[in-house]
């Protein structure tokens, strides 16, 4: 059975030594971290990429797209529904059969649009 040479390569390579850790002083140390300090939040939360290589990996351009298309669809699709229910409550009439109009939920949103 042939050994795949990238196997080999990579078997005499976690063999070797570490390299030693680089010499650094005190104030190198505490610049470092009031620089990560003052670096935004999001900025390490979301991957920075280049267009390039957005559209370069198909997965990651589908699914912008796709956030893209429902994060403008989705609030579309809700007012249209909100509205759809506004309307059929104020077709009802329900206040007729009420002393209290105020009380009547399609009213309550009917006066509230009247404002």
């Amino acid at each position: 059975m042939n050994t795949d040479p990238l196997d080999d390569l990579l078997k005499a390579y976690a063999k070797q030594p570490l390299p030693p850790p680089a010499p650094f002083s005190k104030a190198e140390m505490w610049r470092e971290i009031e620089t990560r300090k003052r670096r935004p939040l999001w900025s390490g939360l979301i991957p920075v990429l280049s267009w390039r290589e957005l559209f370069a990996e198909p997965r990651l351009a589908i699914t912008g797209l796709v956030l893209a298309l429902v994060t403008g669809i989705v609030p579309v699709a809700a007012a249209h529904t909100l509205e759809n229910t506004r309307m059929a409550r104020a077709s009802l009439h329900l206040e007729v059969f009420t002393n209290c109009p105020s009380c009547v939920p399609a009213n309550g949103l009917a006066s509230h649009q009247r404002r």
